[in-house]
Parts: C-alpha cells; structure tokens; sequence
C-alpha cells in the first residue's frame, strides 16, 4: 500500500462521499462514510458552522456537517505539506485537532450518554465510537509528531491511516448511529448538543 496521501489522496476520499444514498444496505455500520463532502475548504477559527450562516436543527445534520468542517481542515493541512509549507500545515493541523476533540466532546460528554440511557443500549455503537475515538487520538499524535520534525514522509504515512479510520468512523455515524440518536432523542438539537457541552 502506497504512504502517499497529500491532496490528491484526501480529495478522493472526499469524492467517495459524493453522490451516495444516505443508507447503505443490511448492515450498514460497517460501511465507508457515504455523506456528501461541502466546498473546499473555508475555515473560520472561532465560529460555529450556525455562525457561517446555516441553520442546522437535528443531530445528524449538526454533526455530519462538523465531519465535512472536519474533513476540510485535515485536507489543507495535507495540501499544505505537498507544499512543503509547514508552518501552514502546523496552523491548520491545530485547528483541525481542536475541532475534533471539540466534536468528540460533543458525543462522548452530551449525546452517548443521552442515547445510552435513552435506549438502555449501552455496549452496542456508542462503545464502537468511543474506542475508535481513542485509536484516532493516537494516531493524531504521531502525526502531530511528524509535523513537528517535517517528516513528509512519516506525515502521509500516518495521514493514510488515520484518513482511512475516520472515513469509516464517518460512514457508522451518519448512516446509523446519527439517524438512531434523532429517533431516540427528539428533544436534542445539534445546537443544543453543542451548547451543553460547551456550559462549565
């Protein structure tokens, strides 16, 4: 298998998620994510994607949207590398690793235990995400380490990997788990998962 990520390796991973139904067939947790990708990337640090001007109301919408927020940064920080320019890569890293423990937070703190409790399911999905959570924290790390030795090579390697774990995360989320959590918990919005977690 090829280390090679950069652009052109997170574009298609993009591109797999375009045009695709929203639901897979039997057994669909298991599936690639098959949401549509959003324009390239237009990150703003500090503004919330209801900032950007869109209203988001249920929990699938709220969080597939913070994957493609999500999806965008890790790809200019890969761009940025094919450049060979790291400080800017360095910045977008950052931000993409905050937003991500953010939406982590998100789920783990606020919507896992909702659904948990909502639907006594305790040891099905939400267990499923938390230890993927974990492998991609450490995956993050070495890839923070890479940035910060400007190891291009050791950069796409891992960059391959963790690309290819979220890319599945994504597809059991928001093809299973997301539509489950809107069933079980009608009185959540995505903006209301956002504000809880965010209170002291």
């Amino acid at each position: 298998m090829s280390a090679v990520i950069g652009v052109r390796s997170a574009t298609a991973i993009l591109e797999r998620r375009r045009g695709l139904p929203a639901h897979g067939p039997a057994n669909p947790f298991f599936l690639m994510s098959i949401k549509e990708a959003t324009r390239p990337p237009t990150y703003c640090a500090g503004k919330s994607h209801a900032a950007h001007g869109r209203a988001m109301t249920s929990i699938s919408e709220f969080l597939t949207a913070e994957h493609r927020h999500g999806d965008e940064l890790f790809a200019a920080a890969s761009h940025a590398v094919d450049r060979n320019d790291w400080p800017a890569c360095r910045e977008r890293f950052g931000a993409f690793h905050e937003s991500l423990r953010r939406h982590m937070a998100i789920e783990e703190q606020v919507l896992f235990p909702a659904f948990e409790q909502a639907t006594g399911i305790a040891a099905g999905p939400t267990r499923v995400m938390r230890d993927e959570h974990q492998e991609m924290l450490a995956l993050l790390e070495g890839i923070a380490a890479a940035i910060a030795a400007r190891d291009a090579a050791r950069f796409r390697g891992l960059a391959q990997s963790f690309s290819a774990l979220v890319d599945s995360h994504s597809g059991k989320e928001e093809n299973v788990l997301y539509p489950m959590c809107d069933e079980a918990l009608p009185e959540l919005s995505g903006e209301k998962l956002a504000e809880m977690v965010s209170k002291p």
